[in-house]
């Protein structure tokens, strides 16, 4: 049973940082024992039969807690992974969230487990099931009132992603004590279907899927903004601004852009000046337009969510995620697009200053 072997790697193998040489495809699609945390997010705007338009953000995050302390204590893991998933859906037309939830699962254990083998996986708990199988991603997950279920089809190859200047390495970070691997599918193809009471609808749309997996958190770093970009000439943009937690650290950039039928690079810095704020939520006002400029590719776009009220109650903190539009100039010339955004903006909450999880401190 390979879930046994998964167990027997958690009590018993060391957790590492990810090599420093390019990704290997499909094997880095799938499930890394080593690593001390790996998430596979998908964000996407689906359309049904009628013209109702929907956004979703489905995450599914694994977390091996051995090097984790709460005020300097060891945390008690028995060797299990944690598994945190999150699925949240929203009304496009209405402008307003519908359903959010979530669900915190201990690896392996009765009716959940980690199965894996090469470039495919499966993450089941209960009802939640989250797998790679034959080169597609697909997600069942309840929701309010029913079923969710979707598949993602890659429509290009893997994006990798990378620190602002960096050179070669392209898909390895290395911020602070943070020490992880990253790439995204810029564009996916989505199919599924929305069951609610009883009644289903068939759903067709595009999205960005994104992987990670290391030691993904640095004690240096809190909040941070994240712009994933579809320009409309085939142009996929990544940008984040990681923002320090003490004064004296400067704030991390990560950027890559990959042309139309061209070769992804890394690039950076970018200017980020936020020009309007949303509606508080529950006492948060998140950006909702924000400038973003790349004076090295003479490109400046403005970014705009659709869902200004888009807070996702996350653990440990809140977290702004949605769709947004895109427009602004690259070298002379208009250009327009969609995409996604994400903002964290309590990056130091009291729960993380007590748990601290990341790489060890000699490293």
């Amino acid at each position: 049973m390979r879930w046994l072997s998964l167990l027997l790697v958690c009590c018993t193998g060391r957790l590492q940082a990810p090599p420093q040489g390019p990704l290997e495809f499909p094997r880095d699609h799938g499930f890394h024992a080593e690593a001390q945390t790996e998430w596979w997010y998908l964000q996407g705007m689906l359309r049904d039969g009628e013209g109702g338009e929907l956004a979703v953000f489905l995450s599914s995050v694994l977390h091996d807690p051995r090097l984790d302390r709460v005020l300097g204590l060891p945390v008690l893991s028995l060797g299990q992974r944690l598994g945190l998933f999150t699925a949240c859906v929203a009304d496009l037309d209405r402008g307003v969230p519908v359903s959010e939830r979530r669900t915190v699962a201990r690896f392996p254990g009765l009716f959940q487990w980690i199965d894996a083998e090469g470039g495919d996986f499966q993450l089941r708990v209960r009802r939640w099931h989250t797998r790679r199988k034959d080169g597609v991603f697909a997600w069942e997950v309840p929701v309010d009132g029913g079923m969710l279920r979707l598949e993602a089809a890659a429509t290009a190859d893997p994006l990798p992603i990378s620190e602002a200047g960096q050179g070669d390495a392209l898909g390895r970070l290395s911020l602070g004590t943070s020490a992880f691997s990253y790439y995204a599918h810029g564009r996916v193809q989505l199919r599924g279907s929305l069951e609610e009471g009883g009644q289903i609808r068939s759903l067709e749309g595009t999205g960005w899927l994104d992987h990670q997996w290391g030691f993904v958190y640095a004690r240096e770093y809190g909040g941070w903004s994240w712009f994933a970009l579809n320009l409309d000439d085939g142009t996929d943009l990544l940008l984040s601004r990681v923002e320090p937690r003490n004064a004296g650290v400067p704030a991390a950039i990560v950027g890559t852009l990959r042309p139309p039928g061209g070769a992804a690079r890394a690039v950076g810095p970018f200017e980020l000046e936020v020009l309007e704020r949303g509606p508080p939520v529950r006492g948060e006002s998140y950006p909702s337009r924000v400038r973003l400029a790349l004076p090295e590719e003479e490109l400046e776009l403005e970014v705009a969510a659709l869902l200004p009220e888009s807070e996702w109650r996350m653990v440990p903190v809140p977290i702004w995620e949605g769709p947004v539009s895109v427009r602004g100039r690259w070298r002379g010339r208009t250009v327009g697009g969609a995409g996604y955004a994400e903002h964290l903006q309590r990056g130091d909450p009291p729960a993380r200053r007590l748990y601290h999880s990341g790489r060890p401190l000699e490293h």
